[in-house]
């Protein structure tokens, strides 16, 4: 039977907005002996599907760093300490990243983005008949371009690769499996 871990000691490695890097180190019960963890504590996740009544999903392109690659993808960011939950934050990041908002939300799912090494959550909304109401409101560290594409093309642009975002995927795979 597969036992937890204990964990004997926590340091901070280095600390910034994004993330915490910690290095734990914790007793194997299988073999008694202690081992290091690098784990990065960071804050929940929301990804939100932001469909108009023509079924046109507001996507963004942006360039991420950690590829290099401009990526096609759909609003998301970290949940904020002022948000009162995990929507008010998807309804947040909505607005800041495209302008749009919508007039029915819906949760569709939770899921752990890698829980070898972060211990986060993704929270995933669908956002039902979008409109424009407002200009993008972006931090300086985002430039986003407004892409729309229609619902029926996603599987498609997942299966080609044009989508590659882990956490855009999951959270197609929560809208086909539970709407569609």
């Amino acid at each position: 039977m597969i036992e937890k871990w204990k964990k004997l000691s926590s340091k901070i490695i280095t600390e910034n907005k994004i993330f915490v890097l910690k290095e734990n180190i914790c007793l194997s019960p299988k073999d008694g002996k202690e081992y290091p963890f690098f784990l990065l504590d960071t804050l929940d996740w929301v990804n939100i599907i932001p469909i108009t009544k023509n079924n046109e999903v507001i996507m963004i392109k942006q360039f991420r760093h950690g590829n290099e690659e401009i990526t096609l993808e759909i609003p998301g960011g970290m949940t904020d300490a002022e948000d009162k939950s995990p929507q008010e934050s998807a309804l947040r990041e909505l607005v800041e990243e495209t302008g749009y908002t919508g007039d029915e939300i819906i949760k569709l799912g939770e899921c752990s983005p890698n829980p070898a090494i972060f211990n986060n959550m993704l929270h995933v909304y669908l956002v039902k008949n979008v409109i424009k109401k407002f200009s993008q409101n972006l931090e300086g560290t985002e430039d986003i371009e407004i892409v729309k594409i229609n619902i029926d093309e996603i599987p498609e642009l997942i299966k080609t690769g044009k989508i590659n975002h882990a956490l855009v995927i999951a959270a197609f795979h929560f809208y086909f499996n539970l709407v569609k």
